[in-house]
């Protein structure tokens, strides 16, 4: 998953402005340190890992 950090961090800009990554941390462990950006973390993994078995 983490070799999608980078790609999921550019859409997240694309869609909401640099200003949603200003003050965000991450934690291997824990993920982001927002609760929401972290469920849109797993979400866009859950479908990156959906769409290659396809």
């Amino acid at each position: 998953m983490m070799e999608h950090k980078e790609l999921f961090e550019k859409w997240l800009i694309t869609q909401f402005g640099p200003v949603h990554l200003r003050g965000l941390s991450f934690d291997v462990k824990n993920g982001y340190s927002s609760q929401t950006i972290n469920a849109m973390w797993i979400g866009f993994n859950a479908g990156i890992e959906l769409t290659n078995k396809i």
